[in-house]
Order: C-alpha cells, then sequence, then structure tokens
C-alpha cells in the first residue's frame, strides 16, 4: 500500500500503520541491495572508525585509573619522605642532646669542687656584706 500525502490522520487505523511499517522495512532492505560500492566502502570505513572509538575510550578510562595509581602513589611517597624527615630530625635532636650531655659529663670530684668554689664564693660574700654595716 502505497502512503497517501492527503490521508488524514483520522483515517488512520490498525492495518494503514502496519502496511506503512512494512513499506519502510522492505524500502530500506531493497536499498541495503542498492547501496553503490562507495556506499559500502564509506560504510565499513564508519564502522572501524566507531571500533576505534570504542577503543580509545577504552584506553581513555584506561589512562585516567592509571593517572588515579599515580596520583596515589605520588601522595604515598611524600608522606614516606616527610615521616624519614621527622625520624632523622627527631633522631639528631637525641643524638645533640645525648652529646650535650656527654660533652657536659663531669666527675663527681668536679662538681664538688665547683659546689666549693660557689659555696666560698656565696660565703665570702655574705661575709663582705655583714662586715660593711
Amino acid at each position: 500500500m502505497k502512503l497517501r500525502p492527503d490521508l488524514l490522520p483520522i483515517e488512520f487505523n490498525e492495518q494503514i500503520c502496519c502496511d506503512i511499517l512494512e513499506n519502510i522495512l522492505n524500502k530500506k532492505k531493497d536499498d541495503s541491495h542498492l547501496m553503490t560500492e562507495k556506499e559500502q566502502k564509506l560504510s565499513a570505513r564508519v564502522s572501524l572508525l566507531q571500533e576505534e572509538l570504542r577503543l580509545a575510550l577504552l584506553a581513555s578510562e584506561d589512562i585516567k585509573a592509571l593517572k588515579a595509581k599515580a596520583v596515589h602513589i605520588m601522595e604515598q611517597f611524600s608522606r614516606q619522605k616527610e615521616q624519614r624527615h621527622e625520624a632523622e630530625a627527631k633522631k639528631d635532636a637525641a643524638e645533640k642532646r645525648t652529646g650535650m650531655l656527654v660533652g657536659k659529663y663531669i666527675t663527681n670530684e668536679q662538681m664538688l669542687d665547683f659546689v666549693c668554689d660557689d659555696l666560698a664564693i656565696k660565703v665570702l660574700t655574705l661575709f663582705f656584706i655583714f662586715t660593711m654595716l
């Protein structure tokens, strides 16, 4: 059945709609057999390009995942480096304190001499102050 341009919407019925759809499907089948060689090449090229696009999209997802992983590794490396620097700073501070203690290590005799000298100075000072009064 041919579709008439003057067909009104109220004249549509189930049979007419089915006939129209069948005509469209048959026409597409007929047209596919009538494709020229150039159109077939273009169709094949379009199919290849669609496949390349699918592969590119998959590759871009892989690249995004790899980039996220690289960022995560770099952040982890930075944290470890920072922790290592902090540990080294603490170690250096502990060594410095230990060195200060070792450098200021004095014997009991030296401590006694220091205390006696200090005490003697204080006694003499107090004696001098009281004699002046």
